[in-house]
């Protein structure tokens, strides 16, 4: 994750886990989305959707804006990612779980 180091605290242990998706499953199991401009109207505490395009490898990601009923839309077409990950942090465990990322949309 871009920025902030993901709450990791300073000088403390954590244990390292490969997390379920190295094992066998769906390859459209887990997506990042990737963009190069992010409206200051979205509102980060909200989920957004992510849609996609039958017949296509087409995406549509639609996120809420702050205060409105309005939402921001990006379009793409989803890619492989065979090398990339990510580390999900649980604080309650002090455990890191390292994830596979199966498509991105960029």
């Amino acid at each position: 994750m871009a920025g902030g180091g993901g709450g990791l605290t300073p000088g403390a242990t954590y244990n390292l886990k490969l997390g379920s998706t190295w094992d066998q499953i769906p390859a459209d199991l887990i997506h990042a989305v990737q963009y190069d401009f992010k409206p200051a109207s979205i509102d980060p505490s909200q989920p957004g959707q992510m849609r996609p395009e039958p017949g296509s490898n087409g995406v549509t990601v639609l996120l809420p804006h702050k205060d409105t009923d309005e939402s921001s839309e990006f379009k793409g077409n989803k890619q492989q990612t065979p090398k990339d990950c990510f580390l999900i942090v649980d604080k309650a465990t002090n455990t890191i779980y390292l994830e596979k990322v199966s498509n991105t949309r960029p």
